[in-house]
């Protein structure tokens, strides 16, 4: 599997997994997860590198508190307010900084392909604002879309 970014497919819907689909896409991410290993990223979306499937890897999960490094068929349910301004990168934008506002604490539900089951698990911090931001790729949705401001406001 040749991989590599490709931004202009990031608005693209990905598709929801389900049956053998499942089997297939843990395939394909174990290979993403052998790619993403030493780039400078939180994760990646398979519609970012030109696949279909509703899933993300995580790079070094643990170290921002994510239960898992395969997500499939993520979702979030809000369960805080209000929301706040977060400056988040893209790794399809480089150099690009965006203002959006995010939830600070979600429950995040998605299928775990280890445990063959969906699950769900509170997130809160950079966990949330990630599971967000990788959740909207999944979804069609980039920075460029949700964003508030132009550029974060530096002191």
């Amino acid at each position: 599997m040749n991989i590599q970014l490709k931004p202009d497919l990031l608005r693209t819907k990905c598709e929801i997994l389900d049956g053998d689909a499942f089997k297939r896409c843990f395939q394909k991410a174990i290979k993403v997860k052998e790619w993403i290993k030493n780039k400078p990223v939180y994760a990646v979306t398979f519609n970012q590198i030109g696949l279909i499937e509703s899933c993300f890897v995580a790079r070094k999960p643990k170290k921002f508190g994510f239960p898992t490094d395969i997500v499939m068929n993520p979702m979030y349910t809000p369960i805080s307010q209000p929301q706040f301004q977060s400056i988040e990168r893209c790794a399809s934008f480089p150099g690009e900084e965006f203002v959006v506002m995010r939830w600070r604490e979600i429950l995040a539900t998605y299928y775990d392909y280890h445990e063959r089951k969906l699950v769900q698990h509170k997130l809160k911090g950079i966990a949330s604002i990630v599971f967000q931001h990788e959740t909207d790729h999944t979804n069609g949705v980039v920075c460029h879309d949700i964003r508030i401001k132009e550029k974060p406001d530096h002191k």
